[in-house]
């Protein structure tokens, strides 16, 4: 290579093997961030579409925990993956995890306040107290149970085809993110 007396030449070539090293190495990250987040998709969709009115809470619990997984792993490598697209999918999640969390915790109410009961009653409370809690029980029930039917609502928004296909791209999962 001829240089030229104030060196452009060679602060291009410079800055051309620099922007070739960076694209490959973005794509290095994008490439390593594939297994992480593939797997971390096809079990939240396998657990979210495994849930129904009857599974019990500690599955909606998992779910959860597996959300919070993807979601981890997809801001983790937001840097090298489509912005627009990333945003949108973490959004899908938090909506799931919102929704998921509602449920978990009226489950951690309930279960402190059987306890409390319990307690409660093997002390000798009064009745009136005892039915105040049976009746805060029943309105944390029926918050549970609402929590668990708007999952449904969320959790096929989630995988609805324009997200799944948006995950598929975002993960590299060759149009298998769904499932």
């Amino acid at each position: 290579m001829r240089s030229n007396p104030d060196g452009s030449d060679f602060r291009f070539a410079a800055s051309s093997v620099a922007a070739s090293i960076s694209t490959r190495a973005a794509l290095r990250r994008r490439n390593s961030a594939t297994p992480t987040s593939v797997g971390a998709h096809r079990r939240v969709v396998r657990g979210g579409t495994a849930i129904s009115n009857s599974s019990p809470p500690e599955a909606l619990h998992l779910l959860r925990k597996r959300c919070k997984e993807l979601r981890y792993a997809l801001e983790m490598f937001a840097p090298v993956l489509d912005d627009a697209q990333i945003v949108k999918a973490i959004k899908d999640l938090k909506a799931l995890q919102d929704e998921l969390g509602r449920f978990q915790d009226s489950e951690v109410q309930r279960t402190t306040l059987r306890g409390f009961a319990r307690e409660m009653a093997a002390d000798g409370a009064p009745a009136e107290a005892l039915l105040a809690m049976g009746e805060l029980m029943g309105h944390l029930h029926a918050e549970q149970q609402r929590a668990r039917a708007e999952f449904a609502t969320v959790f096929a928004s989630y995988t609805r085809p324009s997200g799944s296909i948006r995950m598929a791209r975002l993960v590299g999962d060759n149009g298998k993110a769904a499932g």
